[in-house]
């Protein structure tokens, strides 16, 4: 996975001379094992900082 701290996926594959795709998906697969959504069990609420509102950027503090 280093290489794709410095390639774009179509990089990585045109340098491991294999598609694209097989690529994509093996990026998918280590994302997905390594980035799951984390468990919201007993979570009462989240809080937001900042947001925007049509292209205006507006910071609550």
């Amino acid at each position: 996975m280093d290489l794709f701290r410095a390639m774009t996926l179509k990089d990585v594959a045109n340098h491991l001379g294999i598609s694209w795709d097989v690529i994509k998906e093996i990026h998918s697969v280590y994302l997905q094992c390594h980035y799951n959504p984390p468990s919201l069990k007993g979570v009462e609420s989240i809080g937001i900082d900042e947001f925007a509102v049509k292209s205006l950027f507006i910071a609550i503090k």
